[in-house]
């Protein structure tokens, strides 16, 4: 009677341990699954943050260096001598070297002026290669928007 039961009874117990084994490995590997998923997500929240931060200040550089030509009597009064006077090569040198310390002050490959109709009127440029018809449209969006 002994052996009857034997072999019925162990395997019961390797059954259920066998079911124990597998529900520690499932648990075990959906825990690693979701604390995986969960790192993954916090790292890519952390670098689309700091993206965001980057973006943010570059846009504000953009905008600091705008402002040097805002409304700035000066350059603005320097332009339009130029523009009335394009005969005077002199005073066109002297907007360019103006135009051409600010580019390489801050580091542009090209800075370029455009009349009221959206198109250049004058360029300095590291690399000599003209403006992208993009360029172009966001000159002319800008003056449309005043911004």
């Amino acid at each position: 009677m002994k052996n009857r039961f034997t072999l019925p009874v162990l395997l019961l117990v390797f059954v259920v341990l066998a079911a124990g084994v597998v529900a520690a490995g499932c648990l075990l590997y959906r825990s690693q699954r979701d604390s995986c998923r969960t790192e993954a997500e916090h790292k890519l929240v952390a670098v689309a943050d700091l993206k965001v931060s980057e973006l943010s200040v570059w846009r504000n550089e953009r905008l600091a260096d705008a402002k040097v030509f805002y409304k700035n009597n000066a350059f603005s009064a320097l332009v339009r001598r130029c523009i009335e006077r394009p005969q005077d090569l002199p005073l066109q040198e002297e907007l360019r070297t103006w135009i051409g310390q600010f580019q390489a002050s801050e580091s542009y490959d090209r800075v370029a002026l455009f009349d009221a109709a959206g198109n250049k009127w004058m360029m300095v440029s590291k690399t000599g290669e003209p403006l992208s018809t993009l360029t172009h449209q966001k000159a002319r969006e800008a003056l449309r928007s005043g911004k």
